[in-house]
């Protein structure tokens, strides 16, 4: 996440440095090519791209958060984050994936009709939200299927996730 907040305000420095006015005078924002929903299954992420407006979603397949709204974003500082495939059904975010050492694979998202089902009326509000209801079982849950669903390493470590979610569900602290 604070990777792809880093570089949303890399390219809003950028963008700022850019003089051209595309102002639109007729009060309304034209669909464009990043428009839509777009979805990262193996980072759990999903991208509304509405005009100027994106939102981004870390979901599981029970439980969706919405982790960033309306973070002011024109369509050019799309253009300067994302590359989008010649087809229209990919986005392609570089970002800052890795360390200094090791640059893991641009998060590539793949253009969809819809929200993940569990985003769709059944977002679960961060801590200090507005409308947030402390649910510990709730927050283990969700925790523990963003691993069982995207942490990759467990066999090689010679960890039973089954097993730790056996010793731990009925004794939950997490709060998101």
């Amino acid at each position: 996440m604070k990777q792809l907040i880093f570089a949303i305000a890399a390219a809003l420095s950028l963008a700022a440095c850019n003089s051209s006015d595309d102002t639109n005078t007729s009060g309304t924002t034209a669909p464009h090519a990043f428009e839509g929903v777009w979805v990262a299954p193996a980072y759990g992420r999903t991208l509304a791209i509405e005009g100027d407006r994106l939102r981004i979603f870390d979901h599981t397949r029970d439980y969706c958060l919405e982790s960033e709204s309306d973070l002011g974003l024109s369509v050019k500082d799309y253009a300067i984050i994302f590359k989008g495939s010649d087809d229209g059904q990919q986005l392609t975010d570089p970002g800052f994936n890795g360390t200094l050492t090791f640059h893991a694979p641009a998060t590539v998202y793949a253009k969809q009709d819809q929200l993940p089902q569990s985003c769709r009326g059944n977002l679960v509000q961060r801590k200090g939200r507005a409308g947030y209801q402390p649910n510990p079982e709730r927050d283990f849950e969700l925790l523990w299927q963003t691993f069982d669903e995207l942490y990759l390493s467990f066999e090689r470590k010679n960890v039973d996730w089954n097993a730790q979610y056996a010793a731990n569900a009925s004794t939950p602290t997490i709060m998101l």
